[in-house]
């Protein structure tokens, strides 16, 4: 779907039509979302279910303790470290290859947009 939308479109015009469909399905989201105290279309004793077996809500400051706890240990840790640079690095990798690959292409090989030579 997204060649044809390339295809038809151009491919500035791609990124916004799926960034506007995804701000449509936020704002629809947004509307329908209800927490389950709120929800008519849920049962008594599935909202009774959710509401005994989901975790309490801690106080505000054992919350934000827990939390500097928490991003202390991230810190630490030698896997999260080695997540972040894989994430970089991919994030890196994706956009060399959505924005200087199909110019590239364009430009030295000859392609258009479907990857046929011209």
């Amino acid at each position: 779907m997204v060649g044809s939308l390339i295809v038809e479109f151009g491919r500035r015009e791609s990124f916004y039509i799926t960034g506007v469909a995804g701000l449509v399905i936020a704002v629809m989201w947004y509307l329908l979302y209800r927490r389950p105290e709120e929800a008519a279309w849920l049962g008594a004793a599935e909202r009774n279910f959710i509401r005994d077996n989901r975790g309490e809500i801690a106080s505000d400051e054992a919350a934000k303790l827990n939390q500097i706890a928490a991003l202390k240990g991230l810190l630490r840790s030698p896997t999260m470290w080695s997540l972040a640079l894989t994430q970089g690095c991919t994030g890196y990798t994706l956009y060399l290859f959505m924005t200087w690959l199909p110019s590239y292409l364009v430009a030295s090989r000859g392609m258009d947009a479907q990857g046929a030579p011209r």
